[in-house]
């Protein structure tokens, strides 16, 4: 029984209450901000120095059916997230890629890399097509997404049930880049300085046992404190001072 207690006294003793961390990082605070500070500033920092951007072109094509007197068309309700993923496997299909690659001549670049870079998006219950590519090169990225809308137009009407599929808009080009998002790597880092040093500051305050306030009595032992005694300093006599007692005290001793 003594060990269990010993035990839970000792579990008591090592638990923080939420009130207890609040004020740990409370009466940090400014080392607090300047953690956070200074882990977004080097967030930004790194995602402008070492992380390349990417630029994303869009292209859009509509997919009409070729039985549209039908009850049930082609994007009925429960259907469309299906077709979506139909449509974005045939444009991703490794013959529309490979075709794409050498129509507009990327030797460096290998099917695998420009799926990684290629997407489709469906908006709602629709039959428009998007096609997102996205590249280092700007003007590369709109080359390879009005490449990749053609030859997956052929694909498409290969394969599907499909009436006609026409050019919604052709890929434009990007003036900004699409990655990376410097507020969100920011706000990231910002969030990793304040768990770090949040967890620092407890593990520090937990280690340290020492009692500098009446406050750390109330929290740490449980007792108010009724009164403070300050601390006497000495006061410090002058040089000066010292020095014209001493030679006063002199005749004093040869006179007794």
């Amino acid at each position: 029984m003594s060990n269990n207690k010993q035990k839970q006294m000792l579990e008591e003793e090592t638990k923080l209450s939420k009130k207890e961390i609040c004020r740990i990082l409370w009466s940090h605070k400014l080392i607090l901000l300047t953690v956070v500070a200074f882990f977004s500033a080097a967030a930004l920092v790194g995602s402008k120095s070492f992380v390349v951007p990417k630029y994303t072109s869009v292209t859009g094509i509509y997919v009409q059916e070729k039985n549209a007197s039908k009850a049930t068309p082609v994007f009925s309700f429960g259907s469309g997230d299906k077709l979506t993923a139909d449509y974005e496997e045939l444009v991703k299909s490794r013959p529309v890629l490979e075709d794409t690659i050498k129509k507009v001549g990327l030797l460096n670049i290998t099917v695998e890399n420009l799926r990684k870079n290629v997407s489709v998006k469906t908006p709602g219950n629709t039959k428009i097509l998007y096609i997102e590519v996205s590249n280092e090169d700007p003007k590369l990225a709109q080359t390879i997404a009005d490449t990749l809308r053609k030859e997956a137009v052929l694909k498409i009407g290969e394969v599907m049930d499909v009436k006609e599929v026409n050019v919604v808009e052709t890929a434009d080009l990007p003036n900004t880049p699409s990655s990376p998002d410097l507020i969100q790597n920011t706000m990231l880092g910002g969030i990793a300085g304040f768990i770090f040093a949040s967890i620092l500051l407890v593990v520090l305050a937990r280690r340290d046992n020492t009692i500098k306030t009446p406050e750390d009595i109330e929290n740490l032992l449980g007792l108010t404190v009724l009164a403070t005694i300050p601390m006497a300093e000495a006061v410090k006599e002058p040089k000066k001072n010292k020095a014209k007692s001493s030679a006063r005290l002199k005749p004093a001793k040869q006179g007794l």
